[in-house]
C-alpha cells in the first residue's frame, strides 16, 4: 500500500482510493497470471496438495489465492513475522516467517507448489542462487517452483552494475530502510543466466519460460523437481 501511495493521484481526495483500488485490483490479476501460468505449464493449481506462497507480504496475492485453493492447503511465509501472522489470521492458512538468507531457513515440510513473486527481482548475487536452492529443496518429487524476475533490457544501464554475467543489481528499493540493499535492492537476470542457475541443479528442470508474463511486465519461470541422473 505505500508503494501504491508513493505513485497513486496526487489530489488528496482521491490518494486513498487509488492506491487501495490498485492494491486490491493489481493482486487479483497477479493471482490470476500465476494460476494462467501454471495452468500453461501443465501444473493447475487447482491439483495442488500443498502450495506455499513465499514473500508474501501482508497478503495482495493471498487473498485471492484462497478463492483458487482451499485455504487449508495454502501455507506462507515472509521475512516479516508481523505479516505471516496477519496472512495467517486473515485468511486461515499456515504460515512461518523466513529468514535472512536460504541457508539460514530450516523447514521439513515439502510443497507441491511453491510460489514466489517478486522475490528474485531483488535479491543481491550472494543471495540469488542459494534461495534457488532452498526453495527447490522444499518440493515434493515432481513439485514446482514458478518465481518472477525483472528482465534486463529494461535496466536503467546507468544505475546499475554488472555483478556477473547477465545479472545486473541496483542497490536501492522500496521498504524504507527497513532491508538492507546489500542484499535487497532491484535485480535484473537474463534467461541465459536463470538456465545456467538451474542446471547446476540435477535435481531441477526449467519447464517453462515466459517473458513479461507476471506483474506488469516480469519474466516468470516454472522450474520442476525432478529425480537426479
Amino acid at each position: 500500500m505505500h508503494y501504491g501511495l508513493d505513485h497513486a493521484s496526487a489530489d488528496p481526495a482521491f490518494r486513498y482510493y487509488h492506491a487501495a483500488r490498485a492494491y486490491l485490483e493489481g493482486g487479483e490479476w497477479n493471482a490470476a497470471e500465476v494460476a494462467q501460468l501454471l495452468e500453461g505449464a501443465g501444473f493447475p493449481l487447482r491439483d495442488a496438495g500443498s502450495f506455499l506462497e513465499f514473500a508474501c507480504g501482508y497478503g495482495r496475492l493471498t487473498r485471492h489465492f484462497v478463492h483458487m485453493i482451499s485455504p487449508s492447503k495454502i501455507t506462507v511465509s515472509d521475512i516479516d513475522p508481523r505479516a505471516v501472522d496477519f496472512v495467517r489470521e486473515k485468511f486461515g492458512v499456515g504460515g512461518f516467517p523466513s529468514a535472512s538468507t536460504g541457508e539460514q531457513l530450516t523447514r521439513e515440510e515439502r510443497y507441491d507448489v511453491i510460489v514466489v513473486v517478486s522475490l528474485f527481482s531483488h535479491l543481491s548475487l550472494a543471495d540469488w542462487g542459494p534461495w534457488l536452492t532452498r526453495l527447490h529443496k522444499m518440493l515434493n518429487p515432481d513439485g514446482v517452483l514458478l518465481f518472477s524476475t525483472h528482465n534486463p533490457d529494461d535496466a536503467d544501464q546507468e544505475r546499475v552494475e554488472l555483478k556477473a554475467d547477465g545479472f545486473l543489481y541496483m542497490e536501492e528499493n522500496e521498504t524504507r530502510g527497513r532491508l538492507d540493499v546489500a542484499h535487497y535492492g532491484v535485480t535484473y537476470v537474463s534467461k541465459e543466466y536463470v538456465q545456467r542457475a538451474v542446471s547446476e541443479n540435477p535435481a531441477a528442470r526449467l519447464v517453462n519460460y515466459s517473458p513479461r508474463a507476471l506483474m506488469g511486465g516480469q519474466d516468470a519461470y516454472v522450474v520442476q523437481s525432478v529425480a537426479a541422473g
